[in-house]
């Protein structure tokens, strides 16, 4: 696995540097504080002047500059298909859309318009429940039941 530099052995930096240290990771911490090195060293780390966490923090950025460029490639590639299939972006923006409103609280002209359609489905719905009732009670009526079983 890689190796890590953590600075800041704080409320979270701590946890995060046990969990890095339990998944095998090799760590080198630094804090102003040594009660905390002294911990991780117990379970595994190293303790590093805060150069040597600095280089191996470098590492780790080398390797993000690696993801970032392969997110720039996939975005060119993203742009590519869009550009050969506009069709594409109608789908993306629909579905953007869709996510966004899913997300963000209707407007006083929704909560109305579709306040008012939620009510007469609702009525609709009941009135068609009560009708479905009335038909239920009249069929289990020996008096009113005009076939029998």
């Amino acid at each position: 696995m890689s190796q890590i530099g953590f600075v800041g052995l704080g409320i979270m930096g701590k946890p995060m540097s046990h969990n890095l240290l339990k998944v095998g990771h090799s760590l080198v911490v630094y804090d102003v504080v040594p009660g905390p090195i002294a911990e991780l060293e117990a379970a595994g780390a190293a303790r590093g002047a805060f150069g040597s966490v600095r280089g191996a923090g470098s590492a780790m950025l080398e390797r993000a500059g690696s993801a970032g460029a392969l997110a720039n490639r996939a975005s060119s590639q993203v742009t590519e298909k869009l550009t050969a299939d506009p069709w594409l972006l109608g789908v993306v923006g629909f579905v953007g859309g869709a996510l966004l409103a899913a997300m963000l609280p209707p407007t006083t002209i929704e909560r109305a318009y579709f306040g008012e359609a939620c009510n007469g489905l609702r009525n609709k719905a009941n009135e068609l429940g009560h009708e479905a009732a009335e038909r239920v009670r009249e069929l289990a009526d020996p008096a009113t039941r005009t076939t029998t079983h």
